[in-house]
């Protein structure tokens, strides 16, 4: 599971590197849930597909 979540990253950064994506805004939101233990965690990435009508 951290592999998958390594290679998402990889590929985003990859993306945003090339041009091919604008990175716009980025919200980390966690909860530590009592009943089960865990801590959720989301990740939200507002990314802006670049092409050239809007270059």
């Amino acid at each position: 599971m951290t592999s998958t979540l390594f290679k998402a990253f990889e590929e985003i950064t990859n993306y945003i590197k090339s041009g091919t994506v604008t990175l716009i805004e980025t919200v980390i939101n966690h909860d530590h849930n009592e009943r089960d233990g865990l801590t959720h965690i989301s990740i939200n990435l507002t990314l802006k597909h670049n092409t050239k009508e809007n270059e």
